[in-house]
């Protein structure tokens, strides 16, 4: 089970999960794949990053992760994107060196799993990319997941993600075989803001 919440406890619920899925070898079905997430919608366009405005708002995060074979794994969350101050847009990697690179976010939120007791992710989008994850230099032991977006709708966007294992946790197979990067594809269906009464 591969979820969210922070690095070490999406660690150590991967490793069993990774080891398993290690030793399958059975082909993927298109029937295994989330019914709301199987891949973009026929409406859907390319994603250009210049339009990153139509990326804030509450989303329904489903992501789907592919990379090792056998059925897919999917988990669930809530994501809230909302435009950055220039403060934070333009804020150095580094805190402590403001020599480093500066980049450009101007998205920034955070992303929060079905289970109450799990801390909200931090979240932020930069030059067509989501990250899900610390990225400061103060985080060793793992990396964000990079959501690459690639289609979007009115109401939805998607693309593929990968975890690059920059940091010190990696996942290895049961025998001690390193495992190739997590990766899938994800989709984030726009929650509608309710009116009102």
């Amino acid at each position: 089970m591969y979820r969210r919440p922070s690095a070490m406890s999406r660690l150590a619920v991967l490793l069993p999960f990774m080891c398993a899925c290690a030793t399958i070898a059975h082909r993927r079905n298109a029937s295994d794949l989330p019914g709301d997430c199987a891949g973009p919608p026929a409406a859907s366009v390319p994603f250009e990053p210049s339009t990153w405005i139509s990326l804030a708002g509450t989303f329904r995060l489903t992501t789907v992760q592919t990379s090792q074979g056998g059925s897919p794994f999917v988990w669930r969350e809530s994501l809230i994107l909302q435009p950055a101050d220039s403060a934070i847009r333009f804020a150095p990697r580094m805190p402590m060196n403001p020599r480093s690179e500066r980049g450009d976010r101007p998205l920034i939120g955070t992303a929060r799993s079905d289970t109450p007791t799990d801390p909200p992710t931090p979240a932020e989008y930069e030059a067509g990319r989501l990250y899900l994850g610390c990225r400061s230099f103060q985080c060793t032991d793992a990396s964000p997941l990079a959501y690459h977006i690639e289609w979007w709708t009115s109401d939805r966007f998607g693309g593929t993600w990968r975890d690059y294992q920059t940091g010190i946790g990696r996942v290895f197979a049961d025998h001690g075989q390193a495992l190739p990067d997590p990766a899938g594809h994800f989709c984030a269906a726009r929650i509608p803001i309710r009116s009102a009464p």
